[in-house]
């Protein structure tokens, strides 16, 4: 079997011997998983920040300042949370695509040179590469799926919850 990622090249992926372009979207899925990471942290600090003037405002005033503050932190982490979201779906072709052609190469070669599935595996670097993936897909304390939606809602219920109850303390 080929190999993918070359420990000379300082792990990055192979450009030699490589028609399939596996090497080229190794890279790129790599290069997704840190846009991933550093977008997923962005978002949960912004909503941590909306948090914080929500509650700043209920203790300190004045209102309308912390308010703005609020609702800005909620626009940032929803705007974060749509980039990371498309970052997710090209990811996930990526990685479907990655995974179908390693699978296909270790048929193969299986097939030309009557190995065992267990001689012969993708190389170390790609399966790294493949999991740092699936672990940047999950958002920093709730994981899975839904994550974003629901860092979504939080950044818009909490500038919600705050005016409701600006308005309800003033009257």
């Amino acid at each position: 079997m080929r190999e993918y990622i070359s420990s000379e090249q300082g792990g990055q992926p192979k450009k030699d011997d490589d028609p399939s372009g596996l090497s080229d979207a190794l890279l790129q899925l790599k290069e997704v998983s840190l846009s991933m990471r550093s977008d997923g942290s962005a978002i949960f600090g912004f909503t941590t920040g909306n948090l914080a003037f929500a509650v700043a405002s209920l203790f300190l005033g004045p209102w309308s300042l912390l308010l703005a503050g609020s609702v800005i932190s909620g626009l940032i982490a929803l705007a974060i949370a749509v980039v990371y979201e498309s970052w997710r779906k090209q990811g996930d072709a990526l990685f479907e695509e990655i995974s179908d052609e390693l699978q296909w190469n270790i048929r193969g070669t299986r097939l030309l040179q009557d190995k065992s599935l267990a001689e012969e595996r993708p190389a170390l670097q790609a399966r790294v590469i493949l999991r740092a993936f699936a672990r940047a897909s999950d958002l920093p304390l709730i994981p899975g799926r839904l994550g974003p939606a629901v860092y979504v809602v939080v950044n818009l219920l909490i500038p919600v919850l705050l005016f409701l109850l600006q308005r309800v303390f003033t009257s």
